[in-house]
């Protein structure tokens, strides 16, 4: 756990309280950890997509920068979403 937090530039306690659901990440760090987990925001938030995967020993830089701008993408799509529900509730309009 402190090599997560610590690999997220963040304290222990947020990343307990992000455990323990207290707290919620935002987009920006939840695209950070996913890549540091080598799991899709999508897993993390939701159980969908591309969950753990066993790590080898060798890990090319090119491999883990593909891995986090297919997350980010991913977590783009997600706020698109997330935008586009939230105008629908806003408007009042049944989803």
């Amino acid at each position: 756990m402190s090599d997560a937090a610590r690999g997220l530039g963040i304290l222990e306690d947020t990343w307990m309280a992000w455990e323990c659901d207290r707290d919620l990440p935002r987009g920006s760090r939840l695209t950070m950890m996913a890549g540091l987990l080598a799991v899709s925001p999508s897993w993390l938030l939701a159980g969908v997509g591309q969950g753990p995967v066993e790590r080898s020993a060798t890990h090319d830089g090119a491999g883990l920068q593909q891995a986090f701008q297919q997350a980010s993408e991913e977590v783009a799509l997600l706020n698109q979403r997330l935008a586009r529900i939230q105008a629908t509730l806003s408007a009042g309009v049944p989803g």
